[in-house]
């Protein structure tokens, strides 16, 4: 991840590795600091409520992404996740039991940058 400073490229904020049995659901995001998100490798803009909750959520995912957590995935469970920056990384899946809040807030985000700065249909 790059720093961010005076005249350097602002630093990312998390990575996401989405997969699943979902049309479209395989999706790698690199959520940056700066108005952009990487889809698939391809930088995009995106709109400036979506960089205030990447904000949040990467300040909210700390705790999680420092103990490294994994939950179990259940069974039935179509999308799985992977989110990781400098801190760490967690792994967890759409029917994971138990799912903190913070998780399902990244669920929700990354399909709304995917659906409005990527334009994917998920």
């Amino acid at each position: 991840m790059l720093a961010g400073g005076c005249g350097t490229e602002s630093s990312d904020l998390f990575v996401v590795e989405r997969t699943g049995s979902l049309p479209d659901a395989k999706l790698t995001l690199v959520v940056g600091d700066g108005n952009t998100v990487e889809c698939d490798g391809a930088e995009k803009p995106f709109a400036n409520e979506l960089l205030l909750d990447a904000r949040q959520l990467a300040e909210d995912l700390e705790p999680l992404l420092d103990k490294r957590t994994r939950l179990p995935e259940a069974q039935g469970s179509i999308v799985r996740y992977r989110v990781f920056n400098d801190l760490g990384e967690v792994r967890f899946a759409d029917s994971s039991p138990g799912l903190p809040s913070e998780l399902g807030q990244l669920i929700r985000l990354t399909r709304q940058i995917a659906r409005d700065a990527c334009g994917r249909r998920r």
